[in-house]
């Protein structure tokens, strides 16, 4: 009984280890795709003349491209950033009016942790968003 009791024991800790492994894996998968918008641009500048064999004209037009698009992503990113912040201090508020005291400053403690430690991307194995529409001037 008690070596069934030991592979017991032995299964679950390899379980655990798996399991935290996995969660520190995509935490830091995440974190490198939240780096510089420059950044994310070189990796795309980059797959691209890999994947498309560039001619270094083309590369060089893309880089142009790509690098005129940044500034106007960054606009967008920050333009929908300040409308989600007043949908979530306008949430904020009118909870305010159902929860007494204690319960919102647990609110406000939670969320300064989900701000510290946001959680990590939906997997992209067939289960994340739908892939982007096909150009419609293109096959």
């Amino acid at each position: 009984m008690k070596k069934y009791v030991y592979i017991l024991i032995i299964f679950l800790i390899g379980f655990v280890t798996g399991a935290i492994a996995m969660n520190i894996y995509r935490i830091a998968q995440f974190h490198n795709m939240r780096k510089e918008p420059h950044d994310i641009a070189a990796k795309i500048h980059s797959m691209l003349e890999r994947e498309l064999k560039l001619t270094p004209e083309q590369s060089a037009e893309i880089r142009r491209i790509l690098d005129e698009a940044r500034p106007k992503a960054d606009a967008l990113r920050d333009r929908t950033k300040k409308e989600a912040d007043s949908i979530f201090e306008e949430t904020f508020r009118n909870m305010d009016d159902v929860l007494d005291d204690a319960q919102m400053k647990k609110l406000y403690e939670l969320h300064e942790r989900f701000k510290r430690n946001p959680p990590p991307p939906p997997p992209m194995n067939g289960f994340g968003p739908p892939p982007p529409p096909p150009f419609p001037d293109r096959p």
